[in-house]
């Protein structure tokens, strides 16, 4: 089944995001969408030989990624 993912506005590619990250990861943490988050669209905290790690997703959206420019 084909989707048109460019369609979607900024808040709900941000939702569909935030849902494929929790498929593979059930114990992150999605903040709210449209929020002021400093740009961190979810976390996950996880411990590894007793010392925490922290793990920051952060999605970009652009309404036209054909103008922006890798560098």
């Amino acid at each position: 089944m084909d989707y048109n993912y460019e369609a979607l506005d900024d808040k709900r590619f941000q939702k569909l995001c935030q849902a494929l990250i929790v498929a593979q990861f059930p114990d992150v943490q999605c903040l709210p969408v449209g929020e002021a988050d400093g740009g961190r669209d979810a976390f996950l905290v996880r411990e590894y030989s007793g010392k925490k790690s922290v793990h920051v997703f952060q999605v970009k959206f652009s309404q036209n990624p054909d103008s922006t420019k890798s560098t």
